[in-house]
């Protein structure tokens, strides 16, 4: 395969290599995959992106679009002039707006299990309206790792709640083949079929 992933980090290369798999991809493996270690280091990584275009592979550049969609799009396409590489940018939750890897997974849940999603936001609100500083209230990765705990109930199975470990393709926790996908499956198909 001739392309190069340029990912965030270990758990937007292992939900994106389960992707892949889903839509018959099966050739893609960890090797096609490089971790930015976060969006702020595409600097660093000029020599991969080069080294990579060099080969004659095709860049495809995945960042969180955090809390401002456009500044994320104007900030990347800004670097990549910057350092003169060449790479496709999807801007992850979907491409048009704000959030990340944990907003795109609450929106491929399975739906059976939608409610332990309730769960987790009145206990977040509990712990808001107790106003205490010394407790801190969890983010969108703490909701997502608390999903899949609840849903693995061997003890051995734990660990599979951990980002670089949970299997995606999973129908029980997760539906690959939800319409919020279609952006993401649609810049996949482009860039890999041409």
């Amino acid at each position: 395969m001739n392309v190069r992933f340029f990912v965030e980090g270990k758990a937007d290369r292992k939900f994106l290599m389960d992707y892949l798999f889903h839509l018959g991809y099966v050739e893609v493996s960890a090797v096609n995959f490089i971790e930015l270690r976060g969006k702020t280091n595409i600097f660093n990584l000029q020599q991969q992106f080069l080294i990579s275009q060099e080969k004659g592979n095709k860049n495809l550049l995945f960042v969180d679009a955090d809390s401002d969609f456009n500044k994320t799009r104007e900030d990347v396409e800004k670097i990549k002039r910057q350092i003169g590489v060449e790479f496709e940018l999807f801007i992850i939750p979907n491409n048009r707006d704000i959030g990340n890897l944990e907003t795109l997974l609450e929106q491929i849940i399975n739906l059976e299990h939608k409610p332990l999603l309730e769960c987790f936001e009145n206990y977040k609100q509990c712990l808001i309206s107790k106003s205490n500083p010394s407790y801190k209230i969890p983010d969108a990765k703490s909701k997502i790792f608390a999903y899949l705990d609840a849903l693995l109930l061997k003890k051995e199975d734990e660990k599979l709640a951990k980002e670089e470990n949970r299997d995606y393709r999973n129908a029980e926790h997760w539906n690959l083949n939800a319409l919020y996908l279609e952006p993401l499956k649609n810049f996949l198909q482009t860039h890999l079929n041409s």
